[in-house]
């Protein structure tokens, strides 16, 4: 009773097998239909290719391939005879024909019972890949125009990995002029998919290459902004700075990096870097500048607004930076003064008082006859002027104030 029951089984996995095999056929046979049914091929091949007596089946993979190539080629002729076609259908056919072929080959490369390696497939899938390639870059164009961004760079991408395929190794990549573009736009997509993971792994992938390099690695620092991953952040804008040295877009960002961080003498080391390559821009002597003043070395922003002054004359914040200096020199000796206790020493100190409130006045004044509308100006020469009784100035300004 147990042998019967045994020999059933056996049968059973046989007809099963029997059966899978017999879906691969058909569906090849299906596919190549005066009129195929490639809903009914697919099914048939889906079924095989979950079945684990042919799942791990070269012939599986190629029938699934070309089911999917039938396809595509079926909406392809109908735009060549100027048909309604299903560009969709048409472009994720050609995907879905790639990677089935590929898991072809890989399949196809493995040894027989004898350990001799005679692939059978290869050859029609390196025909069938060779023949229609290109409209790789068709799809990618077609899923951009739809803002299908993820699909889009599927088939870019795509292309971009051809020529590590075994299958397309007799192509001449070198003379292929359109690859340089098809990388760019495959990044392009990955940052339109608002992924940041797959933008960076893509970027990180395609930025040194010379085409556009720039730009995949302002992409770059953009999504590690994202990311708020500061390190590869700094690390990505000193590559670009080193890279691209006569782009502004690096160093300023690190500039600013530098400042967010408290790490003001990297800085200032690139802030020197940037006036050796833009030398009469007046903004990177006023963040100097400022810097320095904020570390208490006030003859160099001094030093560094001054010059400023000379490269842009018309700088209204430049004027400000000079006037403030001045003005909180004048301020810091008046809270000296102030504790004073000896009325002559008083007396004596308190002389030397206008004279620094009086030279910061021309600077703010400027400042403000620059940008009148900036009300930060007009406050502070409010205060000197009430500072110093200057009583006409003061009431003119409070006028200005009170509009």
């Amino acid at each position: 009773m147990k042998k019967v029951s045994l020999l059933a089984t056996l049968c059973l996995v046989a007809s099963v097998g029997f059966a899978q095999k017999k879906n691969v056929s058909s569906a090849l046979s299906e596919a190549n239909a005066e009129k195929p049914k490639f809903g009914e091929a697919i099914s048939l091949i889906d079924a095989a290719m979950q079945n684990p007596e042919t799942d791990k089946e070269a012939k599986t993979y190629y029938v699934a391939g070309y089911v999917q190539l039938k396809q595509f080629e079926a909406e392809r002729n109908k735009t060549l005879l100027q048909q309604q076609a299903n560009d969709a259908v048409m472009y994720n056919s050609l995907l879905s024909m790639y990677n089935y072929y590929t898991k072809a080959y890989d399949l196809d490369q493995l040894p027989d019972e004898k350990g001799k390696v005679k692939p059978k497939f290869v050859k029609k899938m390196t025909a069938d890949l060779t023949s229609i390639y290109p409209n790789f870059i068709n799809g990618g164009v077609y899923f951009n125009d739809q803002k299908d961004y993820k699909k889009a760079y599927e088939l870019f991408n795509t292309y971009t990995e051809l020529p590590n395929n075994p299958m397309m190794k007799d192509i001449e990549w070198a003379k292929d002029t359109l690859m340089k573009d098809i990388k760019y736009y495959t990044c392009l997509m990955a940052v339109q998919s608002e992924d940041s993971e797959l933008a960076i792994s893509t970027l990180e992938r395609f930025k040194n290459d010379e085409y556009k390099g720039n730009e995949l690695l302002q992409f770059l620092c953009f999504e590690y902004e994202k990311q708020k991953d500061t390190t590869k952040l700094i690390n990505t804008l000193q590559e670009g700075a080193k890279r691209y040295a006569s782009e502004p877009y690096f160093i300023q960002n690190l500039i600013n990096m530098y400042l967010k961080t408290g790490k003001m003498n990297e800085a200032i080391a690139y802030l020197d870097e940037a006036i050796k390559l833009d030398p009469n821009n007046a903004n990177y002597y006023n963040v100097k500048g400022a810097i320095l003043e904020e570390q208490k070395d006030i003859q160099g922003a001094l030093a560094a607004f001054q010059q400023a002054e000379k490269v842009d004359p018309n700088n209204a914040e430049t004027y400000n930076n000079i006037g403030r200096v001045y003005y909180n020199q004048a301020v810091a000796k008046d809270e000296e003064v102030s504790q004073i206790r000896d009325n002559k020493k008083y007396e004596a100190e308190k002389a030397l008082l206008n004279p620094m409130f009086e030279k910061a006045i021309p600077f703010f004044q400027k400042a403000h006859e620059l940008n009148p509308s900036e009300r930060s100006y007009m406050i502070v020469l409010r205060s000197i002027y009430y500072k110093l009784d200057m009583t006409k100035e003061y009431d003119a300004i409070e006028q200005e104030l009170n509009k």
